[in-house]
């Protein structure tokens, strides 16, 4: 008894000090949303441990919360559950009620881990393209993962002035939904999410060819710039970095380029590499551009990311 009363109070100490790191470092975040992060517990959601000893918080996650402006008595749905503590900072901002979350893999686990802590949303098996049809319409949509575009289903599923926030083109865009059925915002400055949703690329048997580049690999750590360079390279399957020493981007018809200082291989039927020299030159040209300057637009027709220049001048890119 006197073991898990101490325990109980390391617990609530370590989430304590983890919502003091979150306000420290987001001192403009939203009052709900910090008194929601230190309501809900988190070791019911990860490893005892982890739960004691993670360090700083993920500002995504806040970031995300921040901007959907949930509100009691919205309907919200969230694509890609996971362990379920998403949807329970969710459940305490919005009411139980009115949550839905998805999940293309089991939803069982975070059901059950909701209900320990007094939280019993709807939770549904499907693909995250899907959305939840039976529980539309949504105020709010959030999603986990990163989708190369907005499915058309979110849309069709958004009542009129809903607000998305969804990871897609390499960034977090808050988008609301106009009465057409149409959908306009921004990009967030926060970096994604880490459960990418996306195509597995195409086999390529063709050889690598070597060559010299005046950009060197350590560019793609600047995130404003790896995010304009995405724009470029609209097909990306998989971008993986090795420490700052090098990147490997992968398009989803097998082409590749890995990039160690200013050494490029690239493999397969395009030289992805000379996609992102030609884009650090335009992102020079437009005095680098931050995440957060651009502006995307949803219709049934088509959907893109725009950058207007204080002259006026713009420039789109095609999801």
């Amino acid at each position: 008894m006197r073991e898990a009363a101490a325990d109980a109070a390391r617990l609530a100490e370590a989430r304590i000090a983890y919502h003091e790191r979150l306000c420290a470092r987001m001192p403009l975040l939203s009052p709900r949303v910090a008194a929601a992060f230190l309501a809900v517990p988190r070791h019911p959601f990860m490893p005892w441990r982890e739960a004691l000893e993670s360090g700083e918080p993920p500002l995504a996650e806040a970031e995300m919360l921040d901007a959907l402006d949930v509100r009691p008595g919205l309907r919200i749905l969230e694509v890609g559950t996971g362990s379920g503590y998403g949807t329970a900072l969710l459940c305490r901002l919005a009411g139980p009620g009115g949550v839905t979350g998805t999940d293309a893999e089991t939803v069982e686990p975070a059901r059950e881990r909701l209900g320990c802590v007094g939280y019993r949303p709807v939770l549904d098996v499907a693909e995250p393209a899907e959305g939840c049809p039976r529980r539309a319409p949504f105020d709010r949509i959030v999603s986990n993962l990163a989708v190369p575009r907005v499915p058309a289903a979110w849309l069709a599923q958004s009542a009129p002035g809903a607000l998305l926030v969804v990871p897609v083109a390499g960034a977090l865009a808050r988008l609301e939904v106009a009465g057409d059925g149409t959908a306009a915002g921004r990009l967030l400055h926060e970096p994604l999410p880490l459960r990418p949703h996306v195509a597995t690329p195409s086999p390529c048997d063709w050889p690598g060819i070597e060559r010299r580049t005046e950009l060197p690999a350590q560019v793609l750590d600047d995130r404003a710039f790896a995010f304009f360079a995405r724009l470029h390279l609209p097909d990306t399957a998989a971008h993986e970095a090795d420490g700052h020493t090098g990147h490997t981007l992968t398009a989803t018809d097998g082409s590749q380029a890995s990039v160690v200082g200013h050494t490029v291989t690239v493999t397969g039927q395009r030289d992805l590499w000379s996609a992102v020299e030609r884009a650090h030159t335009l992102w020079m040209a437009l005095r680098r551009p931050r995440r957060e300057w651009f502006e995307i637009r949803v219709t049934a027709q088509r959907q893109w990311i725009s950058y207007r220049a204080p002259d006026g001048a713009e420039w789109q890119w095609t999801l």
